[in-house]
């Protein structure tokens, strides 16, 4: 389901009027030394042609942990962020009022889904049942297109040790 979803806001992807950005950092556009500028970052991975960094210094209600994702010329590609699950709706909200809603799927019981598309962004947000944590991505349709993975937050090297969790929030879902 969560494939079919990406494909479609793939195909959906068009012009931004504005260009999306996550803690101030514009997904396709800005660059590592930019993310630099204002929080700490930490390399802890390379991954099929990027390299994922651990973001420190961004605060928000029920954030436990960040990630940047940059491509080899140091482009961010991508920010894959871990909230507290009740946290959900409340994210949701805010989505839903500022991108382009494409799909959702919010059962009484069960994993939580929705696909937004801002320009060539696309926007997942998920709570698995399993887990007691939801992620929020946020990736250009380049990035998502070739196969991008979302990595367990709470084993990735350099994750945040204040986080009031003590398990992943998206696992290790495809979004392909």
């Amino acid at each position: 389901m969560k494939k079919l979803l990406i494909a479609a806001a793939l195909i959906f992807a068009g012009p931004a009027l504005a260009e999306t950005a996550a803690f101030g950092l514009k997904i396709g556009k800005s660059t590592v030394d930019d993310a630099r500028s204002t929080y700490r970052l930490t390399s802890v991975s390379h991954q099929s042609g990027y390299e994922w960094f651990h973001l420190e210094g961004a605060e928000a209600d029920g954030l436990t942990n960040v990630l940047v994702i940059a491509d080899g010329d140091s482009i961010i590609h991508g920010v894959v962020t871990q909230w507290r699950k009740s946290e959900f709706d409340v994210l949701l909200s805010k989505l839903t009022q500022q991108y382009k809603l494409l799909a959702k799927d919010i059962p009484a019981n069960g994993d939580k889904s929705a696909v937004f598309v801002d320009g060539d962004v696309v926007i997942v947000l998920l709570s698995p049942q399993a887990k007691p944590n939801a992620g929020l991505i946020y990736g250009t349709s380049r990035m998502m297109d070739e196969g991008f993975s979302a990595p367990d937050l709470d084993t990735a090297p350099g994750r945040n040790q204040n986080s009031a969790s003590s398990s992943s929030d998206a696992g290790s879902a495809s979004y392909r």
